[in-house]
């Protein structure tokens, strides 16, 4: 697993961003489908997870985002120190991934931007974000104030969690959390969204399947 030393972004390629950028994978759900922790379900002989912190760890210092009481937290705690990075505990239980989001968001200082992950997407690479970190600062530093930068997959589908998201939407999410409405898509609604198109990273090897999430114990290799 590639360690980085660094507390915010560095890229391989291209300019270094204006911005200041913290990758954050929003781990320990309750994986109802799977019926158990996904996270550490192995894909092509390692726990998913370690494949998204991989990803994680080329941009940025990494930080997991889990739940307060959870059985396998020690895993997730031992995985955080390998990779040289935190621990955050969600601020509140069980609000799905837009309170992760908002977890995030809180650690972010005015200005920041996170980049957000779920745990459960072993195809993405640490180039495919570096990309995304790319074009949400050129949108910022040009004036057109991107709150979420959010990719579009091959058939169509944003996909919120995997995506730069600016601590100027934080407001937001905190008024839907007090209205009780958890949808991450209808806060796309609410606020300024770049899209990326697929067509704007088929570039990249394993662009196909980037974005591909997993949600029951894989029969054949997706890596």
């Amino acid at each position: 697993m590639s360690i980085v030393d660094r507390d915010h972004i560095v890229h391989a390629a291209g300019s270094p961003p204006t911005g200041r950028f913290t990758p954050f994978i929003l781990a320990g759900g309750e994986s109802r489908r799977m019926g158990r922790d996904k996270a550490w379900v192995e894909v092509e002989g390692r726990p998913m997870i370690e494949w998204v912190v991989a990803a994680a760890n080329e941009v940025g210092r990494v930080r997991l985002v889990i739940r307060r009481e959870m059985p396998e937290r020690w895993r997730y705690v031992e995985l955080a120190q390998r990779a040289g990075g935190e621990i955050i505990d969600d601020r509140v239980d069980r609000l799905g991934p837009l309170g992760g989001i908002a977890t995030a968001l809180d650690r972010c200082c005015p200005g920041e931007n996170a980049v957000i992950l779920a745990g459960d997407m072993p195809c993405l690479t640490g180039e495919f974000l570096g990309l995304l970190v790319r074009i949400h600062d050129a949108a910022n530093t040009a004036g057109k104030r991107a709150g979420v930068t959010v990719p579009v997959g091959i058939d169509g589908r944003l996909h919120p969690l995997a995506a730069i998201w600016h601590r100027s939407c934080l407001p937001r999410i905190e008024a839907m959390l007090v209205r009780g409405n958890l949808k991450v898509r209808d806060l796309l609604d609410e606020v300024a969204v770049r899209r990326v198109e697929f067509a704007e990273y088929r570039h990249l090897s394993g662009a196909e399947r980037m974005l591909t999430n997993i949600n029951s114990p894989p029969a054949s290799p997706v890596i």
